[in-house]
């Protein structure tokens, strides 16, 4: 049996197709016995609540015990005496100068890459994984797309908001999702006016952010909301902060929602919905199919539900009472997941205890995008679907070309390096050009405003051209700018420093046989048996030549192997 190959993807997808078949349909919910917590159980936690562990994380995990490693990942508390499984990480919040709202063209196009690339090395680094998990959970169910606000900075203080609330309070999250001016842009509240209300806002509100399509509410409802929320709309970008009420745009008329009527405002808005049941059986279900399983069972549901309930919307308990379910540690929801492009790079690089490194993390989110996970873009209201939409034709090929070079070591190591449009003649000319321009600076005014401001003769064509061509000249420097810091960049360490097999594989301190190699990489990276047939395969990968792991022969053969192993459809899963 071969490993992918680019010119055979379509017998890999058919393969992969029926993997995915045979282990949901053979997948059973009464296998897990919940009294006894296994080291595969805690690989499992890790792989959902995080981004998958080492085998020292995993051992240190489960020696917590099943429910000190729960309150572990949620709280980050630890019994008297035991060690942390992460070693703690003081993680830096985003940096800007305050300008990133007033740049425009490839300026602001590199402030928001700077943007996903820190969220990535957030994920990569930290000793919190499940915080980390819960704010990518709320950037896909709170979805707002940093194209349609067209403010950086309030997606800066939504992802801001995630972090701080990420396993706080779920109504009190909601609240301050919808006064948050990244929202109320991204769903036109702003348009949103006494006298012509936009419900935009309101319908998504409780159709995909509280109750669900068609729980609990009515389209009268929808237009009732729609009138309580008019006159809230974000603040000016120079202020900062949350949304503002503007008086003279609010509908200060008796509204009836949900059979209860009265002047409701957008405070109030909040306070109706979670008074009914269905925000807690909505969440319930969503954190059930995004940590657990695409199909979880109607006691599960309602199990996790109750708990927000009880709890009083908090997010912590009913995180707990998921992970704690014998369910979770089912057949039903061990590797049946595909994983998201995010959790495929994030976890790989933390498996293969890659150093941090400001290419890979621009590289990682680049890979993330082209396979269809773009931070801070959503692709619509409903965030992104998930699950088999993950996975396309080009997609494989490209989740294989990504494994391999981060197998390798190589992964981002050319970023940057000579961009396209670097162009050193063009650049020689442009700075001789401007040697031999006159010194004084009325002379070099040429920008657009000069060009109107000139003598009356121009005609509007020429004004446009002007500005059109100041235009040009002003992206064409920031362009240049841009690449000349990127290739200031420090140089990707080598690939022996990247990946280090001796590191990863420390029981093999003298010369050894691939096949003992193999089956650590397996039960490392795997984490599950591999058939026969496709361990045969990486055994040969690497050769009949012993190994000794440190000296560059034997590690680029067992780099070349893992970079196969990760191309197999049981590396996709989860």
């Amino acid at each position: 049996m071969k490993f992918i190959k680019p010119r055979t993807l379509r017998p890999f997808l058919v393969v992969f197709a029926l993997l995915l078949v045979v282990s949901v349909s053979f997948a059973s919910t009464g296998d897990n016995d919940n009294s006894s917590w296994t080291r595969d159980d805690a690989a499992h936690l890790l792989r959902r609540a995080g981004f998958g562990g080492t085998p020292v994380q995993i051992d240190r995990l489960h020696d917590l015990g099943q429910v000190g490693a729960v309150d572990y990942l949620i709280s980050g508390k630890l019994p008297t005496g035991a060690v942390a499984p992460f070693d703690h990480v003081d993680l830096e919040p985003f940096k800007t100068d305050g300008s990133i709202d007033l740049r425009q063209g490839p300026e602001r196009q590199f402030e928001i890459m700077k943007l996903r690339a820190w969220w990535i090395d957030r994920m990569i680094r930290t000793d919190r994984p499940l915080e980390e998990k819960m704010s990518l959970f709320w950037h896909g169910l709170f979805t707002s797309g940093i194209r349609e606000c067209k403010v950086p900075r309030w997606m800066v203080e939504q992802n801001e908001l995630f972090h701080k609330q990420a396993i706080g309070n779920y109504e009190r999250l909601t609240f301050q999702v919808i006064h948050g001016s990244a929202m109320l842009k991204y769903l036109n509240n702003d348009e949103n006016i006494k006298g012509h209300p936009n419900e935009n806002l309101a319908r998504e509100l409780m159709e995909l952010f509280t109750m669900g399509e068609g729980n609990g509410y009515t389209e009268a409802d929808i237009g009732q909301v729609a009138r309580a929320l008019t006159g809230l709309t974000p603040r000016r970008p120079q202020m900062g902060g949350n949304a503002v009420m503007i008086p003279m745009r609010h509908d200060t008329g008796i509204k009836t929602i949900f059979g209860q009527s009265g002047n409701f405002g957008p405070n109030d808005v909040v306070k109706l919905i979670f008074s009914r049941q269905y925000p807690a059986d909505y969440l319930a279900k969503r954190l059930w199919v995004f940590f657990g399983t695409p199909d979880p069972q109607p006691q599960d549901v309602e199990m996790v539900a109750h708990a927000l309930r009880s709890s009083g919307w908090e997010v912590a308990p009913a995180l707990r009472a998921m992970f704690l379910s014998p369910d979770f540690y089912s057949s039903a929801c061990k590797f049946t997941v595909i994983k998201s492009p995010i959790d495929l790079e994030v976890g790989t690089v933390r498996m293969l205890e890659e150093p941090s490194d400001e290419r890979l993390d621009f590289a990682i989110s680049a890979g993330a995008r082209q396979l269809g996970e773009d931070l801070f873009q959503p692709p619509n209201v409903k965030g992104w679907p998930g699950g088999e939409h993950w996975i396309t034709s080009a997609g494989i090929y490209t989740r294989y070309n990504i494994a391999t070079a981060m197998a390798n070591g190589i992964y981002g190591a050319n970023a940057f390096n000579r961009p396209r449009d670097f162009n050193p003649k063009a650049q020689q000319k442009a700075a001789q050009k401007n040697l031999n321009a006159p010194n004084d600076a009325s002379a070099q005014a040429t920008t657009a405003s000069a060009v109107i401001n000139a003598a009356p003769d121009n005609s509007n064509n020429s004004k446009r051209a002007a500005r059109r061509e100041a235009k040009q000249e002003q992206a064409q420097q920031q362009r240049q700018k841009i690449m000349q810091e990127l290739r200031d960049m420090p140089p990707m360490p080598a690939p022996s420093e990247m990946v280090q097999p001796a590191k990863l594989f420390p029981q093999f301190t003298k010369e050894t046989e691939a096949s003992k190699v193999v089956d650590a990489a397996i039960s490392r990276f795997l984490q599950q048996p591999l058939a026969a047939d496709k361990r045969q395969v990486l055994v040969d990968a690497i050769g009949k030549e012993p190994l000794t792991l440190g000296q560059a022969s034997s590690d680029r053969r067992v780099r070349q192997m893992l970079g196969l192993l990760m191309s197999t459809p049981e590396y996709q899963m989860e």
